[in-house]
């Protein structure tokens, strides 16, 4: 019985966590000669970029929360390590025409094989 009311404490804690994430994004947006550029962190090195129209995603790893925002142009990985990205989260942050740039050990990794290589570690899906 303990183990249980244990269970569900840490679930109703996780689900709050995440949902007090999804919630509380502080939003900046900074003035451009091309216009506003917004960027919304998410969580760790996790970030979205809105400007021109265009969406990037910086990092996307979990257990940051995108939901809510729109998918990426544009998906920038900066790093090989877990913390800077999810291949679940490259998928569901991708839509048709996303290009994603990372380093070559990520690319041959955790992008999914069906991509197209395209110049410097620049893939398409």
């Amino acid at each position: 019985m303990k183990s249980i009311l244990v269970v569900t404490v840490c679930a109703a804690l996780a689900l709050f966590a995440a949902s007090a994430q999804a919630q509380e994004r502080p939003v900046q947006t900074f003035k451009s000669s091309a216009g506003p550029i917004k960027i919304t962190p998410v969580y760790h090195a996790s970030l979205e970029i809105e400007a021109g129209g265009k969406v990037i995603v910086v990092d996307p790893a979990k257990p940051a929360v995108f939901a809510g925002l729109p998918q990426a142009d544009l998906i920038l990985i900066t790093d090989i390590h877990g913390d800077h990205l999810d291949p679940s989260l490259i998928a569901a942050e991708s839509k048709p025409g996303t290009e994603i740039i990372a380093p070559p050990a990520v690319v041959k990794t955790h992008v999914q094989p069906h991509a197209r290589t395209r110049g410097r570690q620049a893939l398409s899906r």
